[in-house]
């Protein structure tokens, strides 16, 4: 605390700083620096989600998954398509060519199917031995057959409250647990086919809890 003299002096300390801590702000506030701020917030930001996510997850551990679960789906062909993992070339490519203005890139669509999983081995997030856990994975087994054939080793179990079975998820969950979480959980193209902002807060503690400590 800064007291002020008696002659008034340091009373205008607090607007003087005011207007220091403003010109500093217009000096540095270039547009470089300004993304420097953006990139630090979001960092923050990031990490305070993270520690609400390990929070819920925490507080959420369902005896049964998806138990009383009742959301509506904006697509009905969500994690519908499936591949021969034997026939897999590679993702679907749109807009390989076009005659646009722009030299717009193709689009690797990486949404569905063997094509979902593809970053997990491009980016070594998945090791020999780990257990995956396909949560809201779909109705096929293309897609996890191909990940456990480029990954020696790997199990990959898929559940999902839409196109399994109750008793099928729950044996998924029982796996799970007795192997002390997944090592790794992936949902690919789930929380965006789900209305409810809640049931999405939901699907991502679930996956967060059903996670071993320490996995991705």
């Amino acid at each position: 605390i800064v007291k002020g003299r008696r002659d008034g002096s340091m009373r205008a300390l607090p607007a003087a700083a005011a207007a220091g801590c403003a010109a500093l702000l217009a000096l540095s506030c270039s547009a470089q620096r300004r993304l420097v701020w953006i990139g630090w917030a979001r960092r923050m930001l990031g990490a305070a989600e993270k520690s609400a996510l390990r929070q819920l997850a925490a507080r959420q551990r369902p005896a049964r998954w998806f138990i009383g679960l009742h959301q509506r789906l904006t697509s009905e062909a969500t994690n519908t398509v499936d591949s021969d993992p034997n026939a897999f070339t590679g993702a679907t490519v749109y807009q390989a060519q076009h005659e646009l203005a722009l030299p717009y890139p193709p689009i690797h669509d990486d949404t569905e199917a063997i094509a979902g999983l593809l970053d997990l081995v491009d980016h070594r997030m998945v090791k020999a031995g780990d257990l995956v856990l396909n949560l809201g994975g779909g109705a096929f087994d293309g897609g996890p057959r191909w990940l456990e054939a480029r990954v020696p080793g790997t199990k990959v179990l898929t559940a999902d409250p839409f196109r399994r079975t109750e008793a099928h998820n729950l044996a998924v969950q029982e796996q799970v647990a007795s192997a002390g979480g997944a090592d790794v959980v992936i949902s690919i193209s789930v929380l965006n086919v789900i209305a409810e902002v809640a049931n999405r807060v939901d699907h991502i503690a679930l996956a967060h809890a059903a996670l071993r400590p320490g996995g991705p």
